[in-house]
């Protein structure tokens, strides 16, 4: 079940692997309770004041392409109350504050999808099964800490779009089954392997199994 590659999975993939490789900017793929109207894909993008609607809407998603695809992979920082970014590590020297997530626009794409499920967890619509195919494995710690509202209660998602997601499969692990596969690793084998054991505690919830794609394909 995990990882159908229907037609319309494999066109998405297909068109944003020419987009990937002219603009180096990681994208996901998501599918919904199995059914082939939730595909969609979101990207990192830049963080800025206000929400960016054009990576979570599907209609919507090629216009942001179009906007991102010449350029260069850029670093994502989050901003502080003002506006300003935000710089160091995970974006979060002492002593300094940043926007609430739902504030701004911007992010990983493991972040735009996340906040996806932040909506449907507060509107009581959690999926049974969540697949995600990530193009490059989901960072340790260059993500920052989230304090947010899930499912009616204020929760705290770590730097770090992999343990973002451990904390989220967690809170879901009465009521969604998950799959997540990357591609791309880290060329740096400390960065690689702290962003693999976040995977290898992922694939031991019960409720998901997480790994290279090529576990899912074989």
């Amino acid at each position: 079940m995990p990882f159908r590659l229907t037609g319309q999975l494999l066109e998405l993939y297909r068109t944003n692997e020419v987009i990937r490789r002219t603009s180096g900017t990681v994208y996901l793929i998501f599918r919904l309770n199995d059914d082939d109207d939730s595909v969609e894909s979101m990207w990192d993008a830049p963080f800025e004041r206000g929400q960016v609607t054009t990576v979570e809407r599907g209609h919507q998603r090629f216009a942001f392409v179009e906007k991102y695809q010449t350029e260069s992979t850029r670093s994502i920082q989050p901003l502080d109350d003002k506006g300003k970014q935000i710089q160091g590590r995970a974006g979060r020297p002492g002593g300094q504050t940043y926007a609430p997530a739902e504030m701004q626009g911007g992010g990983h794409a493991e972040e735009f999808f996340l906040r996806r499920m932040l909506q449907l967890a507060n509107t009581r619509n959690i999926p049974n099964t969540v697949e995600l195919y990530i193009s490059r494995i989901p960072c340790a710690i260059m993500s920052p800490m989230w304090r947010c509202q899930f499912g009616g209660n204020l929760i705290t998602l770590p730097e770090g779009c992999g343990a973002k997601l451990l904390q989220v499969v967690r809170h879901t692990q009465a009521s969604t089954q998950w799959y997540i596969a990357y591609d791309e690793s880290y060329n740096r084998p400390d960065m690689q392997a702290s962003c693999l054991a976040h995977i290898t505690r992922i694939n031991n919830e019960p409720n998901a199994e997480a790994g290279h794609i090529s576990r899912f394909l074989n």
